[in-house]
C-alpha cells in the first residue's frame, strides 16, 4: 500500500443502504417487541416497527444476511488463497482479519477507510510501496498512463497481461 492508500469497507450495500444497518434494525425491532413488559406495550412496539419496516421489500432482510455472509466468505477465501496461502495458521489469521473488517464499532459508516497502520494492525501482510522506490515508480507509471488513457479517450476498461497483450473496452463519447 502507499502512504496515501486506504482499504475500503467490505460491508454490502443495496442502493446506498447498508446491509449491516438493515440487519441491526430488524434485531432491534425483535428485541424491543420481545422485551415489552406487557401486551399493551408489545402492541405499540409492533405497530411502530411495522410502520418503520414496511418499506423494505419482502425477503430484503434475508438478502442482507446472505450478502453479509457472502462478502465475509469471499474476503476470507481471497485472503486464504492469496495473501496467506502458505501460512499454516491461515484459517485463524484470516478469520480475525475478516472480523476486524466487519467491525462496526469505530465507524458505522460505509465511507470509512483503513490506512496502512490500521490494516497492518488487523494482521494484513502488507508493505509500504514507498519502501521500494523501483516498485513505486513502476506502479505510479502504470497508474498515470492508465489515468491519461481513460481521461483522453473513450476507454472505460483496460486489461493488460505480462506478455503485452491488452484488452480495451470503449464507451460512448460524451
Amino acid at each position: 500500500m502507499g502512504k496515501q492508500s486506504s482499504l475500503g469497507p467490505i460491508d454490502p450495500q443495496f442502493k446506498g443502504i447498508s446491509a449491516f444497518d438493515v440487519i441491526s434494525e430488524f434485531e432491534i425491532a425483535e428485541h424491543e417487541i420481545l422485551s415489552a413488559i406487557n401486551e399493551d406495550e408489545r402492541a405499540k412496539k409492533l405497530k411502530y416497527w411495522a410502520l418503520r419496516l414496511k418499506d423494505y421489500p419482502p425477503t430484503f432482510y434475508t438478502m442482507c444476511k446472505n450478502a453479509v455472509q457472502l462478502s465475509s466468505e469471499l474476503a476470507l477465501s481471497f485472503l486464504e488463497d492469496n495473501m496467506f496461502s502458505s501460512n499454516i495458521n491461515k484459517k485463524d489469521i484470516c478469520a480475525k482479519i475478516v472480523d476486524k473488517l466487519n467491525e462496526r464499532i469505530e465507524s458505522k459508516d460505509h465511507s470509512r477507510h483503513y490506512n496502512f497502520e490500521k490494516c497492518k494492525s488487523f494482521g494484513l501482510d502488507i508493505e509500504l510501496i514507498e519502501d521500494d522506490q523501483k516498485l513505486q515508480d513502476a506502479l505510479l507509471s502504470i497508474h498515470h498512463a492508465s489515468t491519461i488513457t481513460i481521461m483522453q479517450t473513450s476507454t472505460i476498461k483496460i486489461i493488460e497481461n505480462h506478455l503485452g497483450k491488452a484488452y480495451l473496452k470503449f464507451g460512448a463519447v460524451i
